[in-house]
Order: structure tokens, then C-alpha cells, then sequence
């Protein structure tokens, strides 16, 4: 199910800047339908805009462990109204790739104040998850290196002081 143009909702002009922003955004129901999901969003995913509009949000998680804890998330959110949380997750592209995503989300109320889905800003963290990664990675090593060197350094200190007592007692021998 493909739509581009939500009349009954948006107008031209907001659906417009919606379209052209360089952030993605999202709009899901209770039931975890994609209500609309903007161009930068689906190029994110590497999907056609429109392409993903009327699925389930689910069917973009990597796992389905994730998949299944979506499903419960959404219902948790519906019952106890948590205050909106940013979280990170990982979805799966059209091509399979994997991208890991912030989601920045806040609930759509209907006319009558019911929770009626969620709209977010997601941000493709994939770059940041592996630069912390390999920040993480290089400090492991680091702190490796570190102590192994200080081992060494405190062997060369012990044996520098027996060095120089060894010679402070045959000083000591030679005066007497």
C-alpha cells in the first residue's frame, strides 16, 4: 500500500516540508502500522517513498527477539503512558543490511485525547555505534598495554633497588 498524499490530514505545504526534511520521521499506530514514514526515512531503508507506508514496524527489526519485545513495548506504552524515553535499536534494510537507529518519540493523541500511535525522529547512529566500538575496542587494548608495562616498569624498579643495594652493601664492605 502505497500513499504519498494524506489530504485529510496534512496540507500540501506541511506534507511538503515533511517530504523534504533531511530527518527521518515516522508515524505508527497502536497496532504497529507504518502511517507514514517520510522520503529520508525511507531512504534510510533503502526503500521507494511510500514503499513502506500500511506495514508493520516489526517487519524492519533485526531479530525476533526484538520483534516480539516491540510488540509488548507498544502495549506497555499504551496501558502506563511512560514518559517518551529516547531508545536505540536495529533495523533491517530492503538489502538486508543492518542500521542501528535512535528513536526520539512522543505520543499522537486523537481528537479525544486517546493515544492513537507514535511519531519519531530516527537517526541513523550506525556510524557513532561502530566508532564507539572501536573507541571502546582501542581502549581495551590500551589498558592492556598499560598494564602489562607497568608489570614491566615495576620488575625493572625492583630490580634497580637490588642493583643498588647489592652495591650500597659492597660499598659499605670496601670502607670498612
Amino acid at each position: 500500500m502505497s500513499v504519498h498524499f494524506r489530504p485529510d490530514v496534512w496540507d500540501a505545504e506541511l506534507w511538503s516540508s515533511l517530504e523534504s526534511i533531511p530527518h527521518a520521521i515516522q508515524e505508527v499506530d497502536t497496532n504497529g502500522t507504518l502511517i507514514f514514514c517520510n522520503a529520508a526515512y525511507c531512504r534510510m531503508h533503502g526503500y521507494e517513498p511510500g514503499e513502506l507506508t500500511g506495514q508493520q514496524i516489526w517487519g524492519l527489526l533485526a531479530t525476533d527477539k526484538e520483534k516480539a519485545d516491540f510488540r509488548k513495548t507498544i502495549d506497555q506504552r499504551i496501558d502506563s503512558h511512560p514518559l517518551p524515553v529516547s531508545y536505540q535499536t536495529r533495523h533491517k534494510r530492503k538489502d538486508g543490511g543492518l542500521i542501528d537507529l535512535q528513536i526520539d518519540w512522543s505520543y499522537k493523541y486523537d481528537v479525544s485525547g486517546e493515544i492513537e500511535g507514535f511519531v519519531s525522529i530516527v537517526t541513523d547512529v550506525t556510524q557513532q555505534t561502530r566508532d564507539r566500538k572501536a573507541l571502546e575496542s582501542a581502549h581495551e587494548v590500551l589498558e592492556t598495554t598499560t598494564a602489562r608495562h607497568r608489570e614491566r616498569l615495576a620488575a625493572a624498579n625492583a630490580q634497580i633497588r637490588e642493583e643498588i643495594e647489592r652495591r650500597r652493601k659492597i660499598e659499605t664492605a670496601m670502607r670498612n
